[in-house]
Formats: C-alpha cells, sequence, structure tokens
C-alpha cells in the first residue's frame, strides 16, 4: 500500500499498525481529531506526503524527523515552526489558518523548501528567518494582517511568486525592488500610496495585480453598518431566497442542518470550474430580515480556491472562524453586513458539488468536529 487515506474519521484515536505500511508514500489524516501520538510514522521511511489539517489533538512531543517532501496542516494550533523543521527534506508546506503562529525562524531547518502557504496566519508578526530559505519560488501572506516588514523578502533569490493581499499594515514595499527573479505580485487590499510605482517591483516583466478581490463599493458586501442597518429595516434587496438547480438538490439538507444545530442561515456555493458562485440559501424564520441581510452580502461574491471562508474550505476540507465580528473588512468583507445582523462564528465544509457555509447568531467556544463531520455526511448522503 502506497497511499493512505483516513480523513474524517471521527472515531480514529490511534495510528498504532501504520509502522507496518513500510511502502507507504502518502498519508492524509485530515480532520481526525481524536489522534495524539504520531511517532508510528518514524518507520514509514518512504513517506512523502503526509496531511495532518486540523488535527489538533496532536502532541507535538510526539512527531518525529521525517522524510515527506509535502506537509500540509492547515488549521493547526501551533505557535511556532518547530513541527516542521523535523522535516528536513520538505520542498511544500501549507499552514494556512494558523491563528496561532507567531514564529517561523525553525524553518531554516528546512533549506530546500520552494512552497511556502501561510495564509491567514493572523498572530504572525515577524517574518525573521525566512530569508534564509534560498531556494523559495512561492510565498503565500495573504491576510496576515500583523505583519509590518517584509525586509527577509528581499533575501530570497529565487522567489517568483509572492502574494501580499490583505497585508493592511505593510507599509515599506522596497525590498520587493531586490526580488530579481519575481514574475508574479499581489498586492489586493494594502495600504498602496499614490506615489509608489508598482512597475519597479520584481524583474522587468513582473506582473502586479493590485485590484481588490473583494465586491465593489456599494455592493451588499460592502455596506456600510449604517447602510446595513437601513437594509435591515426596509427590507431592501432582501427577497426570497432562490435556490439554482444544483441548490434545490441541498435545500432541504441546508433547512434541517440550520435548524438541527441552531444555525441561522445555510448557504451553498456551487463550485463551477474551480470558481464558487452563490447558488442559494437557507434563512431560519426567526432570524428574519437578519438572516437576508447576510445573505444579501453574499450573493455578490464568488471565490477562488483557498480565498475566503468558502475558497480555503474548497482547498482544506473546512474552514471555521469563531467570530467574524473581531476581524476587519479586508479580513472578512461580509463583516459589516454580520455585525448590524448578529452573525457571530461562520464556517464550511467542502462537499459534493461545491461548499456548504453556515452562519450562527452566537459565538461557538470552539471548532466542533461532530458537527462538520454530520455536515459532511449528510451532503454526501444527499447526492
Amino acid at each position: 500500500m502506497e497511499e493512505l487515506s483516513l480523513a474524517w474519521c471521527k472515531d480514529l484515536a490511534t495510528i498504532d499498525g501504520l509502522e507496518r505500511c513500510a511502502h507507504l508514500e502518502v498519508l492524509n489524516l485530515s480532520s481526525c481529531g481524536r489522534v495524539e501520538d504520531v511517532s508510528v510514522l518514524k518507520a514509514c521511511s518512504r513517506l512523502q506526503v503526509l496531511v495532518l489539517s486540523f488535527c489538533n489533538a496532536i502532541q507535538t512531543g510526539t512527531f518525529p524527523t521525517l522524510p515527506i517532501k509535502s506537509f500540509i496542516w492547515a488549521g493547526s494550533q501551533l505557535e511556532t515552526c518547530e513541527v516542521p523543521s523535523r522535516c528536513p527534506y520538505l520542498l511544500t508546506l501549507n499552514l494556512t489558518s494558523s491563528h496561532k503562529l507567531v514564529n517561523i525562524e525553525a524553518l531554516s531547518s528546512c533549506p530546500l523548501l520552494q512552497d511556502l502557504d501561510l495564509f491567514s496566519c493572523h498572530r504572525l508578526a515577524s517574518l525573521h528567518g525566512l530569508d534564509l530559505l534560498s531556494k523559495l519560488e512561492t510565498l503565500n501572506l495573504s491576510t496576515c494582517l500583523r505583519i509590518e516588514s517584509i525586509a527577509p523578502v528581499s533575501g530570497l533569490p529565487n522567489l517568483q511568486k509572492l502574494n501580499l493581499n490583505r497585508c493592511i499594515k505593510i507599509k515599506d514595499f522596497a525590498p520587493l525592488k531586490s526580488c530579481a527573479s519575481l514574475h508574479s505580485i499581489s498586492v489586493h487590499g494594502c495600504n498602496l500610496t499614490p506615489d509608489l510605482d508598482v512597475r519597479c517591483f520584481g524583474s522587468k516583466h513582473c506582473a502586479v495585480s493590485t485590484s481588490a478581490d473583494v465586491p465593489l463599493p456599494g455592493s451588499p458586501a460592502c455596506l456600510s453598518q449604517e447602510a446595513a442597518m437601513s437594509a435591515i429595516q426596509n427590507g431592501s434587496g432582501l427577497g426570497s431566497v432562490k435556490c439554482s438547480s444544483t441548490c434545490s438538490t441541498f435545500e432541504n439538507t441546508l433547512k434541517d442542518l440550520c435548524a438541527r444545530f441552531n444555525l441561522a442561515v445555510g448557504i451553498f456555493w456551487e463550485d463551477r470550474r474551480g470558481l464558487l458562485c452563490f447558488a442559494g440559501a437557507s434563512v431560519r424564520d426567526e432570524h428574519g430580515y437578519s438572516g437576508h441581510a447576510f445573505v444579501a452580502a453574499s450573493r455578490c461574491l464568488s471565490f477562488r480556491p483557498s480565498v475566503g471562508v468558502p475558497g480555503r474550505a474548497l482547498s482544506n476540507g473546512m474552514d471555521w472562524i469563531d467570530d467574524v465580528q473581531e476581524l476587519d473588512l479586508t479580513a472578512f468583507p461580509r463583516q459589516p453586513a454580520a455585525v448590524v445582523s448578529g452573525m457571530h462564528t461562520v464556517f464550511a465544509v467542502a462537499v459534493p458539488g461545491g461548499v456548504a457555509e453556515f452562519v450562527s447568531n452566537k459565538v461557538w467556544p470552539s471548532k466542533s468536529d461532530t458537527v462538520l463531520r454530520e455536515i459532511a455526511t449528510c451532503f454526501g448522503s444527499a447526492v
């Protein structure tokens, strides 16, 4: 056996026995929330790809030195990169939505790293040590809201693609002038001054993307709190919710899940060749106009993979935000509508045909693996 996926095995508490899988190359333990000890992986000498997304019970002290080349731990609880540093042959590392991550210095122990994804690591404020990754080619820092300095980026001679979308605290972009290999830079939602010449970034033929990947001003998703409140009170643009033909298949499932878990809104995003488009929604009667206001703010949106809550769910299997009211407009474009409609926890799950997103008018204390698995199961059985 060369590949094994145990993703979403909710009752799996141990992976003892994998030491006998001498030929194992790919292992997916995504959302196995009860697994704590992964020390047996040290016997998997041929392991190349490891996925531990949202495996939050793993005791980091049990993580052995591994020969893997690709490591995905989206939604990790890591505060440092000490665990990935035990994989000296890493080429690709994905730590998206690791909201506790504050230090990446240990990545200096991964000198071969070529692709690093730190999307939405909200607490990461320093890139110290990044300049030691001389082979790095692709770097995603999108929605790292606390990063102020990108000076270490200037020490990356092979960097070709850089994503700084919504890194709102960065003011000095001069280090990008030293990145001679850069051919693609994205700075949507950054604080670019009128006198900044983006044409001097990277190589001579570097493509710089600055147009915001967020709704246009005046669209429902970007309403101010006052405008959103007015929409709720007047009911403007908050008509009945109609589902597309694809969503109609799941309409009853959305409704039943919202009732079962006391959720205010359920939205189905249809996957149209890699672009998630609004297909329909279910709003519980007791939430009336407030629920429809949030739906109105969603109708005009679409999401690419790894962008926004639905996009990250499409890429990683799920995404969860405890309280969107603590974010700002750059991190969550529908935040004003969430504030005035009283919505807090937002989460999404990849399902057949797209992504199911749910919204609660309460703050859920922590990610509920039980709820996520049941949602995935319900949509799977509806196909």
